[in-house]
């Protein structure tokens, strides 16, 4: 498939293994010089080596709920290829399925962090790149628990539904119909 992305520069969160590692992969088939960030360095560098056999491809390890870890990551991206042109929030997890009532608040911050916040985060660090060139993507990978909930898992369902409706203002506040 031809998606005229050849020389665009991707990163892909939770790119280790499963969805994002294929996206990863297929990005690199594209002709996308591509950034996989994930925390576990040696799935990491196994997808950046199947990624590197159609493109250019570094891995950057990285926890995208730390503030600090994400201004590296997009510092290392800038650096090896310049800025993001293609930002996939794909990082996420479900948290600890349990009733309403069983959960912390410390369990629904972990869980709003990496799945919210983090795209929060990485989108904020490159839409002044992609503002600049005037071109740019940013693909937040949720969950159909976003709009039909599971009873035992009230934190991921609430944390991929806002993700969703951060996804539609975002389009709104910066797509192409925006200006």
């Amino acid at each position: 498939m031809e998606l005229g992305l050849d020389g665009k520069v991707a990163l892909v969160t939770g790119a280790s293994k499963g969805i994002g590692k294929a996206i990863a992969v297929e990005l690199a088939r594209e002709g996308c010089r591509v950034v996989l960030c994930a925390r576990g360095e040696e799935d990491l560098e196994e997808s950046a080596e199947e990624a590197g056999r159609f493109g250019e491809a570094l891995p950057v390890s990285a926890d995208v709920t730390k503030a600090d870890d994400v201004q590296r990551l997009i510092s290392e991206a800038e650096g090896h290829f310049g800025p993001v042109e293609i930002l996939v929030n794909n990082a996420g997890g479900v948290g600890r399925p349990a009733a309403f009532d069983e959960l912390s608040d410390e369990e629904w911050f972990e869980v709003l962090d990496l799945n919210l916040i983090s795209a929060v985060r990485l989108t904020r660090a490159v839409l002044p790149g992609m503002q600049e060139k005037g071109w740019g993507r940013v693909i937040n990978v949720a969950s159909e628990s976003g709009i039909q909930p599971d009873p035992f898992i009230p934190h991921y369902n609430a944390s991929k539904a806002a993700l969703i409706n951060l996804t539609k203002s975002l389009s709104k506040a910066y797509g192409p119909e925006a200006y």
